[in-house]
C-alpha cells in the first residue's frame, strides 16, 4: 500500500497491532544531526508498506491516517508472493527468511539443464565457465550459448 511520505512505520505498527501481517522492509543509515551522527532504520522503499489483506480488510485499512491507498496493477490490487518477499528478506539479512540461495561452481565438462528462457528444458554441456556467464553447447542441436548461472542447473552424473 501507499502511504504518506514518511509514515510508513507509524502505519505498519498501527496495522501490525490490530492484526493485520505486515512487512516494512528497513535499512540502517548513518545519519548527522546538528551536535552528532546517528544509525536510524529508514524504509528500503519509501512511501511503501506490504500487507496481506481481503478485499474486505482492504477498505478497513484504508481508514489508517497514514494509509493513501492501495498499489493497484492493470485495474486490480498489485500482489506479490511470498517468494519475492523472502528474495527481499533474505537481501536485507533479516532474520526468519526462508528463501534459500545454492551456489553452484560450474566447471567445463559439467552437464546442464536450461531453466528459462527460449532453450528452457534443453540439456547440454559447460564449455568455459565465468563468474557472471557460462558458455553452454547444446549438443544435439549444435549452438553454443552464453548464459548466466542463474538460468541453469547442474545434472546429477
Amino acid at each position: 500500500m501507499y502511504t504518506k511520505p514518511r509514515n510508513e512505520k507509524k502505519v505498519a505498527e498501527r496495522l501490525s497491532k490490530t492484526g493485520y501481517e505486515v512487512y516494512l522492509p528497513l535499512q540502517s543509515q548513518k545519519r548527522k544531526w546538528s551536535d552528532r551522527y546517528k544509525i536510524v532504520k529508514v524504509p528500503v522503499i519509501s512511501s511503501y508498506v506490504f500487507i496481506r489483506a481481503t478485499e474486505v480488510e482492504r477498505m478497513a485499512i484504508l481508514q489508517d491516517p497514514g494509509v493513501l491507498n492501495f498499489v493497484f496493477w492493470q485495474g486490480k490490487p498489485a500482489r506479490i508472493n511470498d517468494e519475492e518477499i523472502g528474495k527481499m528478506k533474505f537481501i536485507l539479512g533479516e532474520a526468519g527468511a526462508d528463501y534459500e540461495v545454492q551456489v553452484l561452481n560450474f566447471r567445463p565438462g559439467d552437464k546442464i539443464a536450461i531453466d528459462e528462457g527460449k532453450f528452457a528444458g534443453q540439456t547440454g554441456e559447460v564449455v568455459l565457465s565465468a563468474k557472471k556467464e557460462l558458455t553452454v553447447t547444446l549438443g544435439e542441436l549444435g549452438i553454443l550459448l552464453k548464459l548466466t548461472p542463474l538460468h541453469v542447473k547442474k545434472l546429477d552424473d
